[in-house]
């Protein structure tokens, strides 16, 4: 089981859809994100495990199933998840301007 849990997978790419400007996919057992802001709204989707996460320095997590919109321009980071824990999902990044109609 610990080469289950040691395995790591990233993808990210642009695809051709009008207001997504990236999408990134990734397993992750062990990675942390220092603290960063991303320029657009970014759709946070669990497909696995669960993620924790601080947004403006308050806490969140997002247990497996659930979707986030994370919202542009605020202090985010996540530190690693538990030993005993993974978690798979996605990020998607809009275009600017995106959610301002």
């Amino acid at each position: 089981m610990a080469a289950a849990r040691d395995r790591q997978e990233v993808s990210a790419w642009r695809p051709s859809v009008p207001g997504v400007t990236e999408v990134f996919h990734a397993h992750f057992t062990e990675y942390a994100y220092p603290m960063h802001v991303h320029e657009a709204w970014t759709l946070l989707i669990v497909d696995d495990g669960a993620v924790r996460y601080d947004l403006d320095r308050h806490e969140h997590g997002t247990p497996h199933d659930t979707v986030s919109l994370l919202p542009p321009h605020v202090p985010t980071t996540a530190p690693p998840p538990p030993r005993t824990a993974s978690a798979s999902g996605s990020c998607t990044w809009t275009a600017p301007g995106w959610g301002t109609t």
